[in-house]
């Protein structure tokens, strides 16, 4: 089961806590459940200040748990808890009071702050509280003694002792009986779906107030408002663009050449120059024009529509080319229609471009050499970028070593997730897909944050396996949702159209269309560098041999 803090803090000494944590981490009661260690609840019914050791919250409700550890005797009223020191501490309040107590305070704070105000269909304060909106109670965990002493406070069904505490099975039984329990003894809600609005609003609430490690969504958040920065290199570039007529810039994927070429368009329209932006996919070209607002002196377009109206521009040329993605349109055609389009051709003209110099070295796509040397001869200034802005160092140095190509240094200073290589076959791809996109969904991940990249198109993918529920969320890029995806989706796309995007998280799937060629080491290139934060790689077995290969060559 999912854990917040997904570890054990090192202030926690009791051993009964570390027992029943390590319990929950190690059962699985399906999509969506969560356990939340040690939340504090800061308005209790009698204290100022009350802990609860473990709360519990999933599709049949949210369960609150206390945890005895050592010794436990109730008698005449006086509890007795013996630790491991064989000290002897006495009390007139027991754990079923407090945990009873504290759950009762956790319902008032979910009224008190309205937390359910913009879903609840009735006027009346009832509608607020959560104990109307599924199932909640509590129970109270013995693991290091056998409990005899049963009394309606005191329902066996609600008390786990050492013989539930032995494995994770007979403790998943406990926490079973403890929701049918509940249910049972009051209104029967249904299950809550974990993607309602409902279900997310308790668990972010209980989220807030937690005392916890960074999740990862908290990480990918900090990760990627780092990314989204200028390096200084790439300041300095920008403030010597105006002093150059014409430039070649090039670096590795992730090291900000959009962004820059974007800027780079922005500042010649502020200075009212005519500029033509242009890149080679359509779908790239869409999410161009969606970064620049419209006006009469920016021409935005595809190679392909440059060359079919090109006679349209000849007599009304343009002051500045900026090319993204050069290295796609490095042939000596393209170049051709770019001399006769802008004011001095590119002998005396002004043009910047922006290319990714590993498709230099043959890792990256196709690139003609002759039409890389003619653009050269015409004296441009010649910048590189060496700070890569978009990928966590992991990421960074997993592609560097498998691909061979080199895409700078990480600016991020702290660690991402690790890349993960999972084993997939045929058969249980989609299973394994559909798990991955539900914890990072439990995580608290946007599902808009996600995309999903193969080899081929999505008819042909593990995709087409998927439940209609993940299905039906699955959307395959196009120029519309490259920018505005649908609220709730995830994003599919072949790997060769999602050159120059980027999402945080990236999970590659269909590995067995790789073949160890030319080709698909240019697609795993592009692959990898797509993503920000995290990179998920479903591993079948034809792909394990060629990553093993590419190893062993860039070692």
């Amino acid at each position: 089961m999912k854990m917040i803090p997904n570890h054990i803090f090192d202030n926690v000494k009791s051993n009964a806590e570390n027992k029943v944590f390590h319990l929950f981490q190690n059962i699985d009661l399906g999509p969506g459940w969560v356990t939340f260690h040690s939340l504090n609840v800061a308005e209790h019914t009698f204290k100022k200040w009350s802990e609860i050791d473990f709360v519990v919250v999933g599709p049949r409700g949210m369960m609150c748990l206390e945890v005895k550890g050592g010794g436990v005797e109730f008698k005449d009223g006086i509890w007795r808890f013996t630790n491991r020191f064989s000290q002897i501490e006495k009390k007139k309040e027991g754990p079923f009071d407090q945990v009873r107590e504290a759950h009762y305070s956790l319902l008032k704070m979910f009224k008190n702050d309205n937390v359910f105000q913009d879903i609840s269909t009735g006027s009346s304060e009832k509608e607020f509280s959560l104990d109307r909106k599924t199932n909640t109670g509590w129970g109270v965990i013995f693991p290091d003694i056998t409990w005899t002493n049963y009394s309606p406070e005191m329902p066996k069904e609600i008390i786990c002792d050492e013989k539930f505490t032995k494995d994770p099975d007979k403790f998943k039984k406990y926490i079973t009986n403890l929701y049918d329990y509940w249910l049972n003894k009051g209104k029967k809600f249904p299950d809550l779906d974990p993607d309602s609005l409902i279900f997310k609003k308790i668990t972010q609430y209980i989220r807030s107030d937690f005392q916890t490690s960074i999740s990862l969504k908290n990480r990918s958040d900090k990760l990627y408002q780092t990314m989204v920065n200028h390096t200084e290199g790439q300041q300095q570039l920008i403030e010597g663009l105006d002093a150059n007529d014409r430039i070649i810039c090039d670096g590795g994927a992730g090291t900000g050449k959009t962004l820059i070429a974007i800027d780079t368009a922005r500042n010649e329209l502020n200075k009212n120059n005519k500029v033509l932006l242009v890149s080679k996919d359509n779908i790239f070209n869409a999410y161009l024009k969606m970064q620049i607002e419209p006006q009469p002196s920016l021409k935005i377009c595809t190679s392909a529509e440059l060359e079919k109206n090109k006679e349209n521009f000849s007599n009304n040329k343009f002051d500045v080319l900026i090319v993204d993605e050069g290295q796609d349109l490095m042939q000596m055609e393209i170049l051709d229609t770019f001399d006769q389009l802008i004011k001095g051709g590119l002998e005396k003209g002004r043009w910047r471009f922006f290319m990714d110099s590993n498709a230099q070295s043959g890792i990256l796509g196709s690139f003609d050499q002759d039409a890389f040397s003619f653009l050269k001869s015409n004296t441009p200034t010649s910048f590189t970028l060496k700070n890569n802005c978009r990928n966590t160092k992991q990421i960074v140095e997993e592609a560097q070593s498998t691909t061979g190509a080199y895409i700078g240094e990480t600016v991020i200073q702290n660690d991402g997730p690790k890349v993960v290589y999972l084993d997939t076959n045929e058969e249980n791809e989609a299973a394994l897909l559909t798990k991955k996109i539900e914890s990072l969904r439990d995580e608290g991940i946007s599902l808009e944050d996600i995309a999903i990249l193969s080899p081929t198109n999505f008819s042909d993918s593990s995709c087409i396996k998927l439940t209609p529920k993940w299905k039906s969320r699955i959307h395959t890029i196009d120029e519309i949702n490259v920018t505005t995806p649908p609220a709730s989706s995830i994003l599919f796309s072949k790997i060769s159209q999602f050159k120059g995007l980027e999402r945080k998280h990236i999970m590659l799937i269909d590995t067995n269309f790789f073949t160890d060629d030319k080709l698909s080491r240019s697609l795993l290139y592009i692959a990898m560098t797509r993503a920000n934060i995290e990179l998920w790689v479903a591993a079948r077995p034809e792909f394990n041999r060629m990553y093993i290969n590419l190893q062993k060559q860039n070692m």
